[in-house]
């Protein structure tokens, strides 16, 4: 179909072309009846002025009509009234069915451009679609568990989250998480259409292992059957110093989950002015040494709110610095609103401001964590921990033998709250193992049986 021109005020093309042949016409007549020269320059001034004018009433536009779809490509699941519908518009389209591993077209008779239609092609696949210009409309809904996510690598004591969706279930049916000896550790049912699931295992031994997830009918058949295998690490025993400037929910939900993994901790935190509370677990009770290089080699991460860093004096700075490059000493830096547009040049981290208050985790989507409106930036020393799709979440950047790290999240405690203790366990044992100068113990594979 060729190119053409339409005007967008198509109804005014008499009455507009009437006023301009009229008005051509007494400005002729006025200019020929005169004794004025350069008539016929004049003429033509004042026609092309009339025309522009009517073209600025008729508001002309070019009309380009779209190319033919040249192919259509039918993968798995493709929907046969889809396709119906696009050959009535289409009718010189070719048609072609892919196989996943095969060739879809020859040298000779590759498109230009396509629609493809159903679940998709493979990955490994993409090549083929190189150069052609292509649209994805889908097809009908897949039949089983689609978007499967859980952290293949977890901590000893720590919950194993598997979540995702079930398209078109059986009603009656269920899905079970099967361990060691396959022994059913966790069930869910299976209602008809589509449905999100979570199932959890906590594993307690350190090892690699590989559970089974699998959909029974309600005989209890097996209908699919799917190895999820799991990374449990250990984590040795770590000295950590929590210092904040008051008491805060944050820090208290923090000390008791490193409480609970077996940590010693000690936490110091400043009721007034000059006044201290001290809280000793799972180590002996003794005094907070001073912010000196020898006191600190004792400890394997301090965790410290930004009011607190702030306010240590020169010499205890210039003593944390060295325990950090010298010794590999870990510290958090727990921030508030005005940590990140503040420069600290022993942090050293940068920020810039994305608007965003929530964001979701990395293999845990649905679940909205609270965060600053901030981003880290992605700078090429930064090292992330966590991240979502919109970006950094958690991170840190190396200090000769330690690790200087920060977050964008808050209030991560209300993950507890809300029964998300898993996501919590997830945050907080990738932080402390991530910048802990301590390192984990080597793990060996064990199998079901």
């Amino acid at each position: 179909m060729s190119d053409y021109l339409i005007f967008q005020n198509n109804q005014l093309i008499w009455p507009v072309t009437l006023i301009a042949v009229l008005l051509l016409a007494v400005f002729i007549w006025k200019e020929w009846s005169s004794d004025r020269k350069n008539k016929i320059f004049r003429s033509l001034f004042a026609f092309f002025a009339i025309l522009s004018l009517a073209l600025m009433a008729l508001k002309p536009v070019k009309n380009i009509s779209t190319a033919a779809i040249k192919a259509i490509i039918l993968t798995e699941g493709y929907d046969e009234n889809h396709l119906d519908s696009i050959k009535n518009i289409n009718d010189a389209v070719n048609i072609y069915n892919y196989k996943k591993g095969h060739s879809i077209f020859t040298k000779s008779n590759k498109p230009s451009s396509a629609i493809i239609l159903g679940h998709g092609l493979k990955s490994f696949d993409f090549w083929q679609l190189s150069n052609i210009k292509t649209e994805y409309l889908g097809g009908t809904e897949p039949t089983g568990i689609s978007d499967l996510k859980y952290e293949q690598n977890s901590f000893v004591d720590n919950d194993i989250l598997i979540q995702g969706l079930y398209y078109n279930a059986t009603e009656g049916n269920k899905l079970i998480l099967e361990g060691q000896g396959e022994i059913a550790i966790d069930s869910v049912k299976l209602d008809s259409g589509k449905q999100s699931f979570k199932l959890s295992h906590r594993l307690k031994t350190p090892g690699k292992y590989v559970l089974g997830l699998l959909e029974k009918d309600s005989l209890d058949r097996v209908i699919s059957r799917n190895p999820l295998p799991i990374n449990v690490i250990a984590t040795n025993a770590l000295n950590i110093l929590i210092v904040n400037s008051f008491p805060s929910f944050e820090s208290k939900y923090l000390k008791n989950f490193l409480i609970s993994l077996g940590h010693q901790i000690t936490v110091r935190s400043q009721l007034s002015k000059g006044k201290y509370k001290y809280e000793y677990f799972n180590t002996a009770r003794r005094k907070v040494p001073s912010f000196n290089q020898e006191s600190l080699k004792q400890y394997d991460l301090l965790i410290i709110d930004i009011n607190s860093f702030n306010g240590l004096s020169r010499n205890a700075s210039r003593s944390l610095k060295s325990s950090i490059q010298e010794d590999g000493l870990g510290l958090f830096v727990q921030p508030n609103d005005k940590f990140y547009k503040s420069f600290n040049p022993m942090i050293s981290l940068k920020f810039n401001s994305d608007g965003r208050k929530e964001t979701e985790l990395e293999n845990f989507s649905r679940t909205f964590l609270e965060k600053y409106p901030y981003r880290f930036s992605n700078e090429f020393k930064l090292e992330p921990i966590l991240a979502s799709s919109s970006g950094i979440l958690t991170a840190y950047m190396r200090l000769g033998n330690g690790r200087i790290g920060s977050t964008v999240l808050q209030n991560t405690y209300q993950l507890i709250l809300k029964g998300n203790s898993s996501i919590y366990q997830h945050i907080w044992a990738n932080s402390i193992t991530s910048l802990s100068k301590k390192t984990v113990s080597s793990t060996s594979w064990d199998t079901p049986g």
